[in-house]
């Protein structure tokens, strides 16, 4: 038999129970169709060497906002950085009210008051941008403060009855939280599309993102320590579990023949790298479908 492509010299973490590693695997029309042995005397049009590289399945994004992210491309970043003080927040409203005709919109994202200090306040708002409306959406998504116009627009007293009144109509989400590890790290991990910094890691390339394993605090503190996984269960929950969670683990989530050839190739190993080094493990090459993608 004559397949499409073999990748060899490779360490693989399959997430596959049945078979956890793999050296070789065989793919043909976008598919995986053999590892290790069972491709003892196949040829294929294409033999690709990874030079020692580790293979994992396609990372699964179980989670994005990706219409969110389109809008919010025009939106007012007031993330921090660039954002440090309240005062660079009604200095970034108010720029923006320049362009933006009376009556008009200005609508901005990513304020974290734990960061700037406070939540902005709805009559510095209405001074920063007279005769706008102005609503800033908290870097949570879940959250946000409006200044008096859109008060009035949406019926809502715009005197000073309490601290919601005063701050301009905050409205916050709560969250159960249940603990990853308790939780087996189960389906549906995903990055949230988009990440600061643009690729997964950070920076200016792609790498693995470690945040189930070690997830810090901005200054550096671990964060919930004890609700840590494994890099193996976070590895699943970004491969298998997040399939799982798309309806899609028939297909996808694992190097198992007979699913489809979507594949990572990276560094080093996450699953055996100290947990503090798997920020810097990058991403060498994907396969869609049994192709590398640019």
């Amino acid at each position: 038999m004559r397949i499409d492509l073999i990748l060899e010299n490779l360490t693989a973490v399959t997430v596959d129970d049945g078979h956890p590693e793999a050296r070789r695997i065989g793919i043909h029309q976008g598919r995986i169709v053999a590892l290790d042995d069972d491709l003892d005397g196949v040829s294929a049009h294409w033999t690709t060497d990874l030079g020692g590289a580790c293979v994992v399945p396609g990372f699964v994004d179980a989670h994005n906002h990706m219409t969110g992210y389109g809008l919010g491309l025009d939106e007012l970043d007031l993330s921090s950085p660039p954002m440090a003080s309240l005062d660079d927040v009604y200095a970034a409203v108010a720029e923006r009210a320049n362009d933006v005709p009376e009556g008009g919109w200005i609508i901005g994202s990513g304020y974290d008051q734990n960061k700037i200090g406070a939540h902005p306040h709805r009559e510095a708002l209405d001074r920063a941008a007279p005769g706008r409306n102005v609503w800033l959406r908290h870097t949570s998504g879940h959250m946000c403060v409006v200044n008096s116009a859109v008060l009035e627009l949406t019926g809502h007293p715009v005197g000073h009855a309490g601290a919601g009144g005063r701050r301009g109509g905050t409205r916050a989400g709560r969250h159960v939280h249940r603990p990853a590890a308790g939780a087996g790290a189960g389906p549906g991990q995903g990055p949230r599309l988009p990440v600061p910094g643009g690729h997964p890691g950070g920076g200016d390339r792609q790498r693995v993102r470690p945040v189930p394993v070690n997830r810090r605090t901005q200054s550096g503190a671990p964060f919930a320590p004890e609700e840590a996984v494994s890099p193996l269960q976070a590895l699943r929950a970004y491969t298998l579990g997040a399939a799982y969670a798309g309806f899609e683990e028939h297909k996808k989530g694992s190097i198992t023949p007979g699913k489809l050839a979507d594949l990572a190739v990276l560094s080093a190993d996450p699953t055996t790298t100290d947990p503090e080094g798997i920020r810097d493990i990058d991403v060498l090459q994907t396969y869609v479908g049994g192709v590398p993608t640019p």
